[in-house]
């Protein structure tokens, strides 16, 4: 399976991982480090926008911390061109996190971000429920954490 991991709960996991502590965003974003559940799926803007969000002094990571966080999600995630099209998310600095899933056939997109499963996405995310066969992607379920499925037309 692959999935893209919005970059709200990469981070919410790399504050996790960096202060040494459990969280379900840590264990959900460690199971697609490791490659064991699914394949974590990205994109350039998409790692632009972790980059710099981790880069920020409010967030408080070690500069060096940051930086080898972004390039281990590198090291393992699929980068799939995107060319930054309105994806028509509620929210358009989402728009990529849409496009990256589309062009990449994902199974699931990973968020907190509740625009992402909205209904002006397009009907193409819809929040998947508990007990669907699908939601395996994510044994340890997040509250927080909405795992969406990806609709492609055809």
């Amino acid at each position: 399976m692959k999935a893209v991991i919005d970059t709200g709960v990469l981070i919410s996991a790399a504050l996790a991982i960096s202060a040494g502590s459990a969280s379900r965003s840590r264990q959900l974003v460690e199971n697609g480090l490791t490659g064991e559940r699914y394949e974590i799926v990205t994109s350039e803007p998409m790692l632009r926008e972790l980059a710099d969000v981790l880069s920020r002094p409010r967030i408080g990571l070690d500069a060096q911390y940051a930086a080898a966080f972004v390039e281990r999600v590198v090291s393992v995630a699929t980068i799939i061109a995107i060319r930054g099209l309105a994806m028509g998310c509620r929210d358009p600095r989402d728009d990529k996190v849409l496009e990256t899933a589309l062009n990449a056939n994902v199974d699931f997109v990973v968020a907190r971000d509740r625009d992402l499963h909205e209904p002006r996405s397009g009907g193409r995310c819809t929040r998947v429920r508990r007990g669907d066969e699908r939601a395996r992607l994510q044994r340890a379920r997040c509250s927080h954490v909405a795992v969406i499925g990806v609709h492609r037309s055809t």
